[in-house]
């Protein structure tokens, strides 16, 4: 998995920062707060959705909830700038995030979905049998057991989200609101070497937090 991302970032690099490496950092930190930000409320929206029981669960809402994340990046861009437009709210980072939660929260779903249908109902019988409210379950006996699930969600979305560069291409503002869309840019101009330097965010900042997703799991099973 790691062989075509280390041939693109071990061939040549430019050498000391310029001005549009600091318009990059600027786009690289935007990007992972509206990825972090992002993939924080649609893992916890997946996390309340795979809550609801099966039985009160069609078929027909599940396939709705798919349904985005089954569109091609450039469909979903094209069709939220549109309705951005008409709504009167033009491209920049507010309607990229808009239109990367579309997306984000089915493949949050995706991932929190079968953790979820496993968890032990048991003990939310056991919680309801000696007088636990709903809050209360939720916070003592959802959340914790479900903690999984909602870090599974969040870094699979932070990674979409990250390296998603065809959706935000429709809904940035001038230059790109994000970093992948920068990138893209340079790239078709022909700066490889720049672009190989900050290919290295999208690669390992997802990394990294799949590492602590795998820590904070592991430290919680062991509880």
């Amino acid at each position: 998995m790691l062989a075509a991302p280390a041939a693109l970032l071990l061939g040549e690099h430019p050498a000391g920062l310029t001005a549009r490496d600091l318009e990059l950092g600027r786009l690289g930190a935007r990007s992972l707060g509206l990825a972090a930000g992002v993939g924080a409320l649609a893992s916890a929206l997946a996390f309340g959705l795979a809550l609801v029981p099966r039985k009160a669960h069609p078929r027909l809402v599940a396939a709705a909830l798919l349904t985005p994340f089954a569109l091609p990046p450039a469909i979903s861009g094209l069709l939220t700038l549109t309705a951005g437009t008409r709504l009167g709210l033009g491209p920049g980072p507010t309607l990229t995030a808009l239109a990367l939660l579309g997306p984000t929260l089915p493949l949050a779903y995706l991932c929190a979905r079968p953790l979820v249908a496993g968890l032990p109902p048991q003990l939310l019988e056991l919680a309801r049998d000696l007088g636990a409210s709903a809050r209360e379950r939720l916070l003592r006996v959802w959340l914790p057991l479900g903690l999984p699930a909602i870090l599974v969600a969040f870094a699979a979305a932070f990674a979409w989200i990250l390296g998603q560069a065809a959706l935000p291409s429709f809904t940035s503002g001038p230059g790109g609101d994000t970093l992948s869309v920068a990138l893209t840019i340079l790239a078709r101009g022909g700066a490889l070497p720049l672009v190989r330097r900050w290919a290295a965010l999208s690669i390992l900042a997802p990394l990294g937090l799949a590492l602590l997703a795998k820590l904070a799991i592991t430290a919680t099973t062991r509880r």
